[in-house]
C-alpha cells in the first residue's frame, strides 16, 4: 500500500510477526478472553505479573486470576465490553497468593473467524502506588519542615500571603489562618 507522501506502508495482518513482537515488547499485560472470560492467549508479562507460565495461565478462565472480590467487577466489564470498553482498577492473584492491584482496559474484537473475543490490556499499578506513597511522604517531610522551622516563611502570590508557616505569622502578630485569608 502506498501512503499519501507516496511511501510504501505496511499494513498489520493478524497473524504478522511485527503485530506478535509488538504484544511481547510492551510492557503492559496483554489477555485475549473469550465472551466467557476464558484465556486463549497471553504475553509474558502478564504471567510474569501472575507468577505462573504461559503454558498454566492459557485455558484457564481469567476470573481465577482474580482477587475473588473482583470477579463480580470483572464479569460486569466483560458484559460491557459488548458495546463500550470499560476500564476498571482491579486485582490479579499471584501464584503465591498475594494480590497485584493492576488497571484493565477491555476491548471486543473479532478473531480471524469473524468470532468475538476480547482483548485486555492490563497495567500493574504496584509502580504508580509506590511513586504516589513516596510523593505523600515527601509532601509530608516538606510540611513538617516549613511547620517547626524556626524562621519565618511566607509565599506571596499577586500581592497577598498564600501561605505562611507559624514562625512567619507569630513574627507578623498574627494567626496563618488571618494572614492567608486578608
Amino acid at each position: 500500500v502506498t501512503g499519501d507522501q507516496g511511501e510504501e506502508v505496511h499494513i498489520l495482518g493478524k497473524g504478522d510477526r511485527i503485530y506478535r513482537q509488538f504484544i511481547e515488547t510492551i510492557s503492559e499485560g496483554t489477555v485475549i478472553v473469550s465472551p466467557d472470560g476464558r484465556i486463549l492467549n497471553c504475553n509474558a508479562v502478564l504471567a510474569k505479573t501472575l507468577q505462573r507460565s504461559i503454558a498454566k495461565v492459557l485455558g484457564t478462565l481469567m476470573r481465577d486470576q482474580l482477587a475473588p472480590e473482583d470477579h463480580e467487577v470483572f464479569r460486569a466489564m466483560l458484559e460491557k465490553s459488548r458495546t463500550e470498553s470499560p476500564r476498571q482498577r482491579i486485582h490479579l492473584k499471584t501464584s503465591a497468593n498475594m494480590l497485584v492491584s493492576v488497571y484493565i482496559s477491555a476491548t471486543l474484537l473479532q478473531n480471524e473467524k469473524g468470532k468475538p473475543v476480547i482483548c485486555l490490556v492490563i497495567t500493574d499499578l504496584e509502580e504508580v502506588i509506590s511513586a504516589e506513597a513516596s510523593l505523600r511522604e515527601s509532601e509530608q517531610r516538606y510540611r513538617e519542615l516549613l511547620e517547626f522551622a524556626p524562621v519565618g516563611i511566607a509565599v506571596y502570590s499577586e500581592g497577598k500571603i498564600v501561605f505562611t508557616n507559624p514562625a512567619g505569622a507569630r513574627l507578623l502578630g498574627a494567626d496563618s489562618d488571618e494572614l492567608i485569608a486578608g
